[in-house]
């Protein structure tokens, strides 16, 4: 009989030591290659989703029915105007000096920076007298964002009026570094950002800001 416990405790050691050993290869191999393959997942993130927005799923396409827009009205009825929910296109931002030609979104959620410029939600809208906060991605949609000068225009055009906002500065701040925006600010200003630095995949500590002060757009009023 002890002989034959000896023999059932051998077996069991055969069958678990191994096991052990290959959990704490496994792990270890995690540990040694996460940070190498992180980007590479990051970078699959940006194209795992289909090559046009899904607009029944996600919002509405807000541009698609323009007719006209006069560029020289000073406001606009908020009851004559669709003002964006989540997900919806509502928008094309150009900036001038740079290659930056997109689409802009109503939130900023992982499907609108895949597709163009994302729209903080908490954030105002352009013609809303608030700080607008917009954000894109470094390796796509706000790869030349790098390139922007201080007084070079940023053009957006909505669903309800056509927008200027002029470049006063531009910087790097740390992405908990609340300083780099102010969201209580009651007059119409625009900051753009993306990760930091420029073409990084995936996210990164900093973030580059990009600040612009209002020159022309009709303001959204109660009526």
């Amino acid at each position: 009989m002890k002989k034959h416990s000896k023999r059932t405790g051998y077996g069991k050691n055969f069958i678990i030591l191994p096991i052990l050993f290959f959990m704490l290869g496994i792990g270890i191999t995690v540990v040694t290659i996460g940070p190498i393959i992180s980007p590479v997942i990051e970078i699959g993130k940006l194209f795992i989703l289909d090559s046009k927005y899904d607009f029944s799923e996600s919002g509405q396409d807000l541009l698609s029915d323009i007719t006209s827009i006069d560029a020289s009205q000073e406001t606009v009825k908020l009851s004559e105007i669709t003002i964006p929910s989540y997900g919806d296109r509502y928008g094309h931002m150009t900036i001038d000096n740079t290659q930056v030609d997109v689409d802009v979104y109503f939130g900023d959620g992982q499907r609108e920076l895949h597709y163009g410029v994302g729209t903080y939600s908490e954030a105002g809208i352009p013609g809303q007298n608030k700080t607008i906060l917009m954000g894109a991605h470094t390796s796509t949609h706000f790869a030349d964002l790098k390139s922007v000068q201080v007084g070079s225009i940023i053009h957006i055009q909505t669903n309800y009026g056509i927008y200027q906002y002029r470049i006063t500065d531009a910087k790097v701040g740390h992405m908990n570094d609340t300083s780099m925006y102010d969201l209580s600010k009651e007059y119409e200003n625009i900051i753009l950002y993306t990760c930091y630095p420029f073409g990084s995949v995936g996210m990164t500590d900093y973030r580059y800001f990009v600040y612009g002060e209002y020159v022309s757009g009709p303001m959204i009023v109660e009526g």
